[in-house]
């Protein structure tokens, strides 16, 4: 078999995958099922699990996993369902878990199966940051609140950046974004010391890049031979 015809069948595999998934997604969005999950109801949310904890662990990994996807549910809320089910502290800890493996799940979809697709819309700039940049661009992503989880996993999975440092950069600014949440969530944080947070989100953002960087340029360096 010719590297042509693997990619005709790799390229046939993608669009019957896409077209098998794609109608039972549709068909699963319109389930009563999933109108609940969506309505962010607690209440609904505990009755629809029959008070079973591995089903609300579920549910809640699944709606992280569609955010992370689509972004189609604020994240604050879902942090406050998971902080109201099971505790600041294992509402903080299942929903940073959560969300990695949401991202994860969405930036390995976006590559083996969208990238081509996603490659034409995502701007060319900021592909070329995160190439650049990778762990430094993925982790400001995280930290900062007007970035949509899922344009950060699209344009990560469309970029040549490995999947590690996607990783690495996601557990550590979901880390940091996520304790913040959880603590407005709860009602620990005011609006002033939610600002006042969100500034040292990005400082401290800035400054693993600039640490980054530095690195960098110490590692590019070669040492000078001396004169013969």
């Amino acid at each position: 078999m010719t590297d042509e015809e693997v990619v005709v069948m790799n390229k046939r595999m993608k669009l019957g995958s896409i077209a098998v998934a794609l109608p039972l997604l549709i068909i699963g969005f319109k389930t009563e099922t999933m109108k609940v999950l969506l309505s962010g109801n607690i209440e609904s949310l505990q009755n629809l699990s029959h008070g079973s904890l591995w089903l609300l662990l579920f549910f809640t990994l699944l709606l992280m996993t569609i955010q992370n996807l689509f972004t189609i549910i604020p994240l604050i809320l879902l942090i406050s369902i998971n902080v109201s089910l099971f505790g600041f502290t294992g509402g903080y800890i299942w929903s940073w878990l959560i969300s990695i493996a949401g991202a994860t799940v969405s930036f390995l979809i976006t590559r083996y199966w969208f990238q081509d697709f996603f490659a034409k819309y995502v701007n060319s700039q900021w592909e070329s940051k995160i190439e650049e940049n990778g762990f430094g661009v993925v982790f400001i992503g995280r930290v900062m609140p007007f970035m949509p989880t899922s344009v950060v996993n699209i344009a990560a999975a469309i970029s040549s950046i490995r999947f590690m440092k996607f990783f690495y950069a996601t557990v550590l600014g979901n880390m940091i974004y996520f304790f913040i949440l959880s603590s407005i969530s709860l009602g620990i944080l005011s609006i002033p010391w939610e600002n006042s947070l969100y500034v040292v989100s990005a400082a401290f953002a800035l400054l693993v890049i600039m640490v980054i960087r530095k690195r960098r340029k110490k590692a590019g360096r070669t040492p000078m031979t001396p004169p013969e």
